[in-house]
């Protein structure tokens, strides 16, 4: 078997920000790796993110007890909206917006919430239930700071600081406040004899870490189809990432969250690997998705969108108008429309044949949906009890084969118990591949 020497290569942004990148911003990566080639699904974008309250505790990190997250399945993505990648000699090979709510729909047919557990969503800073992910979008308490309480939540009566003397390995969470630092060598004076203690602790940020993760985009150079993974540097010229992040309100949640909260990612990098190039470009395809998104505000809703591209599935998810970037509800909840009674998709096929596909009941569309996105995420995991208990719905359609909506119309109808009086939207994510 050939052995490559591999080369770990982390990168900066373009226009670095000491400060940090907070919504709204984009954040430029140039990954640059001449004479060598590109192993596809080994992009991470790694940092740390701090989330701040501005209103009533100016300029501090969210409190022990404030009741804000993420959504717990889907962690660190919540914060990047959109990613463009660019290739120098092809342009722009892929768009995708709303990302998050692609990474829930993905996540919800293939894992449930004891999945997240693993090492490999735990880095991405997801977790089981919103309860662990409002803790872990707090600073840490180090183990050598005294601790926290024996529930290791960092909290004590007054929602701020933990009881020293007790053991939790610095796992409870804490805020930074203008306090006046102990002396040298000084971690607590201990008080009287009911165990209370008297401390001041540090306001150097480094002795309460940020919260930090590493997450694998979801984005073509991260979705390679078939077995060769080696995009050599010759074929792309240098490759171009480009996040744009997420409004505050799109990314987090919850009753504590104010409408002048903020969040800043600081250390920014993307990595990747890669191999010496081969002398000859073997043939890859990397899976790319783009989203389309509609209102839907009556009993009978037509959609009629023309896809620039050759689309193989559309997977679909939904959520209430009145809730999207609503501070107390989640913005990537796969909610379900109400009563639905059709839902039909009419475009050509592949053989230019015009296709009218009517769905009339629920498991048939959810069926049809859970086909659609195992061709998308490119996985036989995908399961309906799982789906299920995620409280998750999903619709979509699988067309078989790859098909050119470039030159038509595609049209998706929908009747269901939707009204002016609570519309839905509706994001269908079409998937594509493409070839080099």
């Amino acid at each position: 078997m050939a052995t490559y020497p591999y080369l770990y290569h982390s990168t900066e942004c373009d226009a670095v920000n000491p400060a940090g990148y907070q919504e709204f911003d984009t954040l430029d990566f140039s990954l640059d790796f001449a004479g060598r080639a590109l192993v596809c699904g080994t992009l991470r974008i790694e940092g740390e993110i701090r989330c701040l309250t501005q209103a009533g505790d100016a300029g501090q990190d969210f409190e022990a007890d404030d009741r804000i997250a993420c959504d717990h399945m889907v962690g660190a993505h919540s914060f990047i909206q959109s990613v463009v990648s660019t290739t120098l000699q092809q342009g722009v090979i892929e768009n995708v917006t709303n990302l998050p709510r692609l990474v829930a729909m993905k996540t919800a047919g293939t894992e449930s919430a004891n999945d997240m557990n693993n090492s490999k969503y735990v880095c991405e800073l997801r977790s089981s239930d919103k309860v662990i992910q409002e803790k872990l979008l707090k600073r840490r308490c180090p183990v050598d700071y005294g601790g926290g309480n024996t529930i290791g939540n960092g909290v004590n009566g007054t929602g701020r600081y933990s009881d020293v003397g007790t053991s939790h390995a610095g796992t409870g969470q804490v805020e930074t406040a203008p306090v006046t630092p102990p002396a040298p060598g000084i971690v607590a004076v201990l008080g009287n004899s009911t165990g209370a203690a008297t401390f001041s602790l540090p306001t150097t940020p480094t002795m309460f870490p940020l919260p930090d993760f590493s997450i694998k985009p979801h984005i073509c150079f991260n979705s390679p189809v078939g077995g060769n993974r080696l995009l050599n540097y010759s074929t792309t010229g240098t490759i171009r990432v480009s996040l744009n992040l997420a409004r505050v309100a799109e990314a987090l949640y919850g009753e504590d969250l104010l409408t002048t909260s903020n969040y800043v990612l600081t250390n920014v990098r993307m990595a990747y690997t890669s191999v010496p190039e081969p002398p000859a470009q073997m043939p890859i395809s990397l899976r790319t998705n783009m989203c389309l998104k509609s209102s839907l505000n009556s009993q009978l809703s037509n959609t009629s969108n023309r896809v620039p591209a050759v689309c193989d599935s559309v997977s679909m998810s939904f959520n209430q108008l009145s809730r999207e970037n609503h501070i107390n509800h989640n913005n990537t909840a796969l909610e379900m429309p109400p009563n639905v009674t059709r839902l039909q998709y009419m475009f050509n096929d592949s053989t230019s044949k015009y296709i009218a596909y009517e769905l009339k009941q629920n498991p048939e569309i959810i069926a049809e949906g859970l086909k659609a996105l195992s061709v998308g995420t490119m996985s036989n995991n995908v399961r309906l009890d799982t789906l299920s208990a995620n409280k998750a719905y999903i619709a979509g359609l699988s067309f078989g084969a790859p098909t050119d909506l470039s030159q038509q119309k595609f049209n998706i109808q929908i009747e269901s118990g939707i009204s002016n009086t609570n519309p839905y939207q509706m994001y269908a994510y079409f998937s594509s591949v493409m070839s080099f």
